[in-house]
C-alpha cells in the first residue's frame, strides 16, 4: 500500500500541485482563527467580570441605591 506523506514545501517547488491537498490545508486559517477568536472572548470576559459575589439583582439594587444617594445630595 502506497501512502503519500505532503509536504508543503515540495508542494510548492513542484508545479503540480494534488487538489486534495489544497482541499485539506484551505481551511486551516479560519479554523485557527476561531479558535484563537473565541479563546480571546473568554480570556477577556474572564478577566474583567466583576467578582464582588454579588447576584445581578444585588448589584441592581446597590446601584440603584447609589443612583438616588447621588441625586439625593445635590
Amino acid at each position: 500500500m502506497f501512502v503519500r506523506k505532503f509536504n508543503i514545501f515540495s508542494a510548492l517547488k513542484t508545479e503540480r500541485v494534488f487538489r486534495n491537498d489544497i482541499d485539506i490545508l484551505s481551511p486551516m486559517p479560519a479554523v485557527l482563527f476561531l479558535v484563537c477568536a473565541v479563546l480571546c472572548v473568554i480570556v477577556y470576559f474572564s478577566l474583567t467580570k466583576e467578582d464582588d459575589g454579588l447576584t445581578k439583582a444585588q448589584r441592581k439594587e446597590l446601584k440603584a441605591a447609589k443612583k438616588a444617594a447621588a441625586k439625593g445630595g445635590k
